[in-house]
């Protein structure tokens, strides 16, 4: 799924374990409780993405990725990513 066009894609409690999301289109996505665990999001665009309750363990994002959500969430949100460029 590289650089797929999910943009307002409802994909509530999806069990994207393992996915591969690089540079993908997640724009105004729903991604509540989703399963992202090893997910590979590098690049991937999360503009207005819901991603409330979603599980991220060794979810792999960018180093730009990391600094954005870092200054919305807490640090303890923040241990499910690992960052890699």
């Amino acid at each position: 799924m590289s650089g797929a066009n999910l943009t307002d894609a409802n994909l509530t409690d999806a069990n994207l374990n393992g996915a591969y999301l690089k540079w993908a289109d997640l724009m105004w996505a729903d991604l509540m409780g989703a399963n992202l665990r090893g997910a590979d999001l590098r690049g991937a665009i999360f503009l207005r993405t819901q991603i409330f309750q979603s599980l991220f363990l060794n979810t792999i994002i960018s180093q730009s990725q990391s600094a954005n959500l870092k200054e919305l969430y807490r640090s303890e949100f923040m241990a499910g990513f690992i960052v890699k460029d």
